[in-house]
């Protein structure tokens, strides 16, 4: 609608030029009365459409933190498949790219997903902006986005207990046997163990970076202990 009126207005001031140039009053009259209306018409739009766009912000502050705790949602899963794929917005990712991570059909992710890049009544909330087939958080509420993901320590992806185990020994920095490095892992609830005796899961892998030379082993007190490789 706006470009239209802008089109209108733009074609106005010039057939007003052009009607000063010939002298026809009557004409002059008409255009100059066209060129005020839609001048008003125009404004009127657009600080509706300002006024749409920070309610909109304000629902997305308002739903975000209730859809992290309802991630089984489609516009959390769609939202979160972006988070990871784009690792936290810094790499590009298309519809296709998104529509796949989602693991929604077609006709269902098109249609939540038009409901997060759109404003209107009852859409879920815009948090995409697209252009030319590659997706983007929208401009206005994009940190937010970002930083609510962060936070939220039940959204970050899961590691690997290798990883959970390498990350403990970088943190810590110093050298830890395999009991030493399971309480980390499990305080800071780097990985969440479903077996009945975690400690063989975690010795298991430790011996398995030990032979691909991530870590190093050394015997210390009567026990084996362990620290990154750093060479």
């Amino acid at each position: 609608m706006e470009k239209t009126l802008e089109t209108i207005l733009s074609n106005a001031k010039e057939a007003f030029r052009e009607s000063v140039r010939i002298e026809n009053e009557l004409l002059e009259e008409k255009l100059l009365s066209i060129t005020t209306d839609t001048k008003a018409l125009l404004k009127t739009l657009q600080d509706k459409s300002d006024d749409d766009e920070k309610n909109e912000i304000a629902k997305v502050y308002r739903k975000l933190p209730r859809w992290l705790g309802k991630k089984s949602q489609y516009n959390y899963r769609i939202l979160k498949a972006f988070i990871d794929l784009s690792k936290n917005a810094t790499v590009q990712v298309t519809v296709d790219e998104l529509r796949e991570s989602s693991g929604l059909e077609s006709t269902k992710f098109n249609s939540h997903y038009s409901q997060m890049k759109n404003i209107f009544d009852r859409n879920h909330a815009k948090v995409f902006e697209e252009h030319a087939g590659i997706v983007e958080l929208w401009k206005p509420v994009r940190e937010f986005i970002i930083d609510t993901f962060r936070n939220d320590e039940s959204a970050r992806t899961p590691m690997t207990i290798q990883e959970a185990i390498l990350k403990s020994l970088e943190e810590t920095d110093i050298a830890m046997d395999a009991n030493e490095i399971l309480s980390n892992i499990e305080r800071k609830r780097y990985y969440v163990f479903g077996a009945a005796h975690p400690i063989s899961a975690v010795s298991s892998e430790l011996t398995g970076l030990n032979q691909s030379g991530k870590i190093l082993r050394e015997r210390l007190d009567g026990r084996y202990v362990y620290i990154l490789n750093r060479s």
